[in-house]
Parts: structure tokens; sequence; C-alpha cells
């Protein structure tokens, strides 16, 4: 009793600003470790998507919300992060609706329309090539290296009273990951895929260009196969992508795939020379040069003889 009525007292001469002092540090305080604690024993956060199209982005987290699964941002709202006991939920939440589209439109087109029977011949070709669009963008975008892939088409059709027919054509825009290029095999692989995936379409009929303004493949020339010669300038890039490739596949297996980017620089010594000789042994006694001369002769006396 005493000590509390010494306690009550000391209190009292402190005044009543020092009073309130404090009382808001000791809430500072116990705000302090509260947070602590929650964070603590909350599970952190992992990237779902990176590398988005900010439209994706923007439905993602819409999808996320409706969802109710807790969401971050960060790179410019390119990358979607959720905790790491929901990644699987929401990966599950997204494929539902389809996402991510890569900003692209799909076959999808088809199952939100409607009212099919009233579009005009035009509409359902313009819906046609722009699923066909979207879906070969998204396949490319698969391939290791490329980031987004863009496809522009332009399907066969034939004017009225008119014998010829227009050719396909097609046009790709990559775009690739860090400051690397696409090398010769995947430019190879794109070309097959496209010529394949649309009727009528021939690999020359396609060009591709990357997003640095390098034309990969150009229209009306065939690109050579993968092991034809190649220039030296094309054998240094293919060589210098070969190995970001390779430094940012063994790193990323401990540093994660989003946090390497390498660059090689390669010089090629292209000079050759050749080099003939002769040697003489003369120990040997070889001859040097062999000559044969054959000759033959036939005579024949036809005469008559006196006897």
């Amino acid at each position: 009793m005493l000590a509390m009525n010494g306690l009550l007292a000391g209190l009292k001469s402190l005044g009543p600003m020092r009073l309130v002092a404090m009382v808001a540090v000791a809430i500072g305080m116990f705000a302090t470790i509260a947070v602590l604690a929650t964070q603590s024993g909350s599970t952190p956060m992992v990237p779902l998507y990176a590398n988005l199209d900010l439209k994706d982005a923007a439905q993602i987290i819409d999808a996320l919300d409706t969802a109710k699964i807790l969401h971050d941002t960060d790179q410019g709202g390119a990358r979607v992060l959720v905790p790491g006991n929901q990644l699987d939920a929401a990966r599950l939440a997204l494929a539902k609706v389809g996402l991510p589209s890569g900003g692209s439109v799909g076959w999808e087109i088809f199952d939100k329309s409607t009212d099919m029977l009233s579009e005009s011949q035009f509409q359902q070709n313009i819906n046609q090539t722009r699923a066909l669009e979207g879906e070969l963008s998204r396949t490319i975008a698969l391939i290791s290296g490329i980031r987004a892939a863009r496809v522009n088409l332009v399907l066969p059709s034939r004017e009225p009273f008119s014998r010829d027919q227009q050719q396909a054509q097609a046009s790709v825009l990559l775009t690739t990951m860090g400051a690397g290029s696409v090398d010769r095999e995947s430019v190879q692989a794109i070309l097959n895929l496209v010529a394949t995936a649309v009727p009528g379409l021939k690999i020359q009929n396609i060009a591709i260009v990357d997003s640095a303004g390098d034309l990969l493949a150009r229209a009306g020339e065939p690109l050579d196969g993968v092991g034809s010669a190649q220039s030296s300038d094309e054998m240094r890039r293919a060589t210098e992508v070969r190995l970001d490739q390779a430094v940012e596949e063994m790193l990323g297996r401990t540093l994660g795939p989003d946090h390497v980017r390498a660059q090689a620089s390669v010089e090629m010594n292209f000079d050759h020379s050749q080099q003939t000789t002769e040697k003489y042994d003369p120990d040997q006694q070889m001859a040097r040069s062999t000559q044969t001369i054959t000759n033959n002769s036939k005579s024949t006396d036809d005469a008559p003889q006196n006897v």
C-alpha cells in the first residue's frame, strides 16, 4: 500500500505533460511490437506473374479482388505478388477466367459472341483473324527468351470477278527478356510455327522483327536452314545469345529467373591461311618423276620373191 502511494505521488509530481508523453511512448511501443508480431507470423509474398502487360495486370488484380486473395504489385505494376500459401489458389482462380491472356484475344472471342447469326461475313473474318493472331502470339511467347510477341496476319482473299488470289502474309514483332536477342534456331522455329498454323502461308512471306528494330527474317527472302553457312556477324551474335542463356539458366536456379541478367561479348577470328610444302629426302632416293615410253613397230614385206 505504501509502495502504491509512493508510485502515485511520484507520477503526480511529474506533471500532466510528462504523463501524456509517457503514455504516448508506451502506446507506440505496444503498437510496434504488435506489428512486428503480425508480420513475423504472416506468409511472405511471392511472385504470381512477372513481366505482365498492364492490361493483363489490371484484369488480374480485379480477379484477385473478386476471389478475396491478398495481393501486391511492384516493378511499375508489371509483377503481381500473392502470399506463398495462396499461390496455387490464385493461379487456379485466374485460369478459370482465362488470365493472363498476354494482352491478346484468342479463340475465346467466339465464346463471348452471342449474336453470331446476325454478324456479317466481314465481321466473322475479322474475328477469325484476331483469334488466330492472338493464339499465335501466346504460343510464341512461350518460347524461351521471348517475353511477348505480336502477330499481324493478312489472310488470302479473292476480289470479285478476279482470278488471282492474294497470298497470305504475316509479320511478327518479338520482345525479348533483358537485352538479349533471339538466336537463329528460335527464328527458324517461329517461321515454321506461323507457316504451319496459317493456311496457304509460305515461310518466304513471313517477316520477323525484334523490339530493338533488328530484322531477323526478311519477307520475300527464304531463311537458310539451321545447319547452313552463316555470316561472321550472325555466328558471333548466335554465340553471344547461347552464352547469355546458359549463364542466366545456370544462375537462375539459385538466384531466381527474374534476378539474373547476363550479356556476353564475343570476339571471333575468322582469318585463315593456306600453306603448300614440298620436301625432298636424298637418303631415300625417291624418284621425283617417272616417265615411261613404249614403242611398238611392225614390218610387212609384200614384194614377190625370185626362186
